[in-house]
């Protein structure tokens, strides 16, 4: 297959991407290492090289990528003889008890210099929802960290994800939100985004499917950057990353010490409370002020007893999650206390600012008087670059979940932190772009982040000052050509992969999403439904993402542009 992305513009990132690190800071773990194999000016020849188009953008040599002329092949084969692949097929949403299967990992069909053989490791499902589809996607755990495809410019990892994509019938909207994201931050907004390739999945050499092969969300030097503490510290003085998740509730076990629960993987929460309460009329669901809702730390949290994780929670809650009047914080754990506290306070702080009123934060996370301005104290407790960011990514991708769960942000508390509240790790595209038919799918309908459920972005919608940088950051994407190159990259993967693509759809024939148990519940509108029908889905999707950028094109662009209208290849 011939490289399907010769002409993508500069600003492009395509399905693999080289030579694009996230910016530097303190600390490592045993499973990273920075050494990175090769350079992406040797992974291929220089005829499969990315040529840049023309475009205004500034963007360095270093970021111009370099792709598989073909779809790679990737291996796992089980150690043990008489294995079967009931850990592949079996898991659902609500079992937890996910064997890991250990065996044997081989890569071909690409470089030769990127290609392995028999590298030991182990292979177990992912995923919440997406755990009870018949095709699911996978956790890999090399035994010692290895190299991926180039990927994050060859640094070396134990983990990695394998997402299926499965609810999607085009099998590109992983594909779609990366590329939109990678596209949009910059590394002085210390927002991390995975880079990824699509791969061709084999288990015991049996065909399984077309999978994205992604990189762990974690917090490691090279990933997700923030200060890693030191094996039970207790100073909260540290790195905080964490995700909005309402599975944690649903899923998580029961501590009852706490009373609480934890996270479905084991992770230690905190939960928020939204004080004060917003007017009446806005969209509900988990994230609505006044409810008490649910955090998973992606960082590690070290000051529990012998360095076990220990929640910090309000301790009763009657079962709309709303503390009752017995209710009091109670926690085991400074670092877990801390982050709640200052989670809350933000709130307030961003709340407050949208009836412009000036609050700020004091060193004991209380909400106190100040003599800034709205605009300064805004800008003193918050990332504003990054959550431009996740402004634009979720406007336009309009994520359902985004009041729900897959919702990240990070603070670095630690000495040479910014102390600042960030949107992080942009993650779960498989039902955006309107695949729902239970959700937003007016692509001209309205912004989405000034009428979502979503808490943060919906209180960043009232401020001025701040949707003036939305437009700005807009205006500067939509000169740099993004959404032309998205389309090029998803139209042109569409055509070289189709026999790819149909392959996938034999194998599983069925849209798990759109027979959902117990009452058979349907999720997803037409044409996803059926994977037959995977051509108008394509058609469909290309209409609405260039309608998206259309619509978004008459509230943020400051000046009159020609209209996107992309076609299928």
């Amino acid at each position: 297959m011939k490289n399907i992305f010769k002409k993508l513009t500069v600003l492009a990132v395509p399905f693999m991407l080289l030579g694009c690190a996230h910016p530097s800071a303190s600390g490592s773990k045993e499973d990273s290492q920075p050494e990175s194999k090769p350079e992406a000016s040797s992974a291929l020849p220089a005829s499969s090289s990315v040529t840049p188009a023309s475009s205004s953008a500034t963007i360095s040599s270093s970021e111009l990528p370099v792709v598989q002329k073909t779809l790679p092949i990737l291996k796992f084969t089980f150690d043990k003889a008489d294995a079967n692949a009931d850990f592949a097929t079996k898991a659902t949403k609500s079992d937890l008890s996910r064997p890991e299967v250990a065996g044997t990992f081989s890569l071909s069909n690409c470089d030769a210099s990127m290609a392995f053989s028999e590298v030991k490791g182990g292979l177990k499902v992912r995923g919440n929802q997406t755990a009870g589809w018949s095709k699911k996607g996978f956790r890999i755990k090399f035994n010692a960290a290895h190299d991926m495809l180039g990927l994050n410019n060859g640094k070396k990892f134990k983990k990695w994800v394998l997402l299926a994509d499965a609810k999607d019938t085009t099998l590109t909207r992983t594909a779609l939100g990366l590329y939109l994201a990678k596209g949009i931050i910059k590394d002085g907004d210390k927002v991390w985004a995975s880079e990824y390739t699509p791969v061709s999945v084999y288990l015991n050499d049996q065909y399984w499917g077309l999978y994205y092969l992604c990189e762990q969300k974690e917090v490691k030097t090279g990933r997700v950057e923030l200060p890693l503490p030191t094996d039970q510290y207790e100073g909260v003085d540290i790195g905080y990353c964490f995700e909005l998740d309402h599975y944690a509730d649903s899923a998580g076990s029961q501590d009852e010490a706490s009373e609480v629960k934890k996270g479905a993987d084991g992770d230690p929460t905190f939960r928020v409370k939204y004080s004060p309460k917003m007017e009446q009329g806005r969209p509900s669901g988990p994230l609505a002020t006044g409810q008490v809702c649910t955090y998973t730390m992606l960082s590690d949290i070290t000051d529990g007893p012998d360095g076990v994780h220990v929640q910090a929670d309000y301790s009763k809650v009657n079962n709309q999650g709303v503390p009752d009047s017995s209710a009091t914080k109670t926690s085991n754990s400074k670092q877990l206390s801390f982050i709640r506290d200052r989670v809350e306070a933000l709130y307030q702080v961003l709340y407050n600012a949208s009836k412009s009123v000036a609050k700020d934060i004091n060193d004991n996370n209380e909400v106190v008087s100040t003599s800034l301005t709205v605009q300064q104290t805004v800008e003193k407790n918050f990332n504003l670059n990054a959550w431009v960011d996740g402004y634009i990514i979720n406007a336009y991708s309009i994520p359902p979940d985004l009041g729900y769960s897959s919702f990240y942000m990070s603070f670095d508390n630690s000495p040479t932190g910014d102390k600042k509240l960030r949107y992080d790790v942009p993650w779960d595209f498989d039902s955006n772009f309107a695949n729902r038919n239970n959700f937003y799918v007016n692509a001209e309908g309205d912004e989405y982040c000034d009428n979502t459920y979503n808490t943060w972005l919906y209180l960043f919608s009232k401020l001025t000052f701040f949707k003036n940088m939305v437009k700005t950051k807009w205006n500067e994407i939509r000169d740099a050509k993004l959404f032309e190159g998205m389309f090029d990259m998803v139209t042109t993967f569409w055509k070289e992969y189709d026999g790819e693509i149909q392959k996938d759809h034999k194998k599983w024939p069925q849209n798990d999403a759109a027979h959902m148990p117990p009452n058979n519940f349907d999720e997803i509108r037409e044409p996803y439904k059926d994977p037959a029908n995977y051509k108008e889905a394509e058609a469909e999707t290309l209409s609405w993402c260039a309608k998206r950028v259309n619509y978004l094109d008459t509230k943020w662009s400051s000046k009159t542009r020609e209209k996107v209208n992309p076609s299928l290849k």
